[in-house]
């Protein structure tokens, strides 16, 4: 009598209870043509061989498909570092000034085009009304400034030019008795940072709030400075007369931003 093993079913010898059995069955049952155990593992060589060639393909098709995700994965994230950096460069806060005196923004970031300046402000101004005045590079001299304004509220409306405020207007803002009223102006600042053959200018937009209502204006203000230069520095300030700088009061805030690349 004889057992078989439990995978390939191979017929086993056992010492005891197969003595009795010819030895030609025996040899048969170990190396015979039809159902022996060399018959056996050879069927299952050849079986174990192609699984493992369909394995060694699939597993390469698999590592293809995966090297081929990560290549994506890999351009889609260029593509939003990329996307990310054209945001960036369209505005950026470049600096923002808070609180009482005078701004003075130097080492202005080149890697724009244009400024962008939006400002709620008040100024140690006597009065009800002041202008807001900008310079350019350290550069005071009115000589190098021509600046030209239209002004209008419920009294009277006029347009005024000047050549000698030692900057460009840039808008109104509350003086010391306009009581908590402030002004607010928007600005524009563009081609900074060209060095082409072309002057400097800028425009702003403002609106001036005092405590007699009538009195409280509308404007539009503006100017060019005589240089071709790249903008470096801007400082801001309140305006009076020919070459009075006033320090802003407590509530003011200004915000320049960088766009265009």
């Amino acid at each position: 009598m004889t057992t078989s093993s439990s995978n390939l079913k191979l017929t086993l010898y056992n010492n005891s209870s197969d003595q009795s059995g010819s030895f030609l069955t025996w040899t048969r049952n170990m190396s015979g043509s039809s159902n022996s155990n060399m018959t056996k593992i050879d069927e299952w060589a050849g079986g174990a061989s192609g699984s493992v060639t369909n394995l060694s393909s699939s597993f390469s098709g698999s590592l293809t498909a995966v090297n081929n995700l990560i290549t994506s994965l890999s351009g889609s994230i260029t593509t939003i570092n990329s996307n990310i950096t054209t945001l960036q460069s369209r505005m950026t806060k470049l600096y923002e000034f808070s609180g009482a005196g005078k701004l003075d923004f130097n080492n202005i970031p080149q890697t724009h085009t244009h400024l962008l300046i939006f400002g709620v402000a008040k100024c140690n101004i006597s009065g009800t009304v002041g202008d807001v005045g900008i310079d350019f590079n350290g550069d005071a001299n009115s000589a190098n400034y021509s600046s030209l304004q239209w002004y209008k509220n419920t009294l009277a409306e006029y347009i005024t030019s000047s050549t000698s405020k030692g900057g460009i207007w840039l808008g109104s803002v509350g003086g010391t008795s306009a009581s908590n009223y402030p002004g607010m102006f928007l600005a524009l600042i563009p081609n900074y940072s060209s060095t082409a053959s072309i002057y400097k200018v800028g425009m702003g937009i403002g609106l001036a709030m005092q405590t007699a209502l009538g009195a409280s204006n509308l404007n539009i203000q503006g100017g060019a400075w005589l240089n071709t230069d790249a903008i470096t520095r801007i400082r801001i300030f309140g305006l009076s007369g020919t070459s009075y700088r006033y320090s802003f009061l407590t509530g003011t805030k200004i915000t320049v931003y960088g766009f265009g690349g």
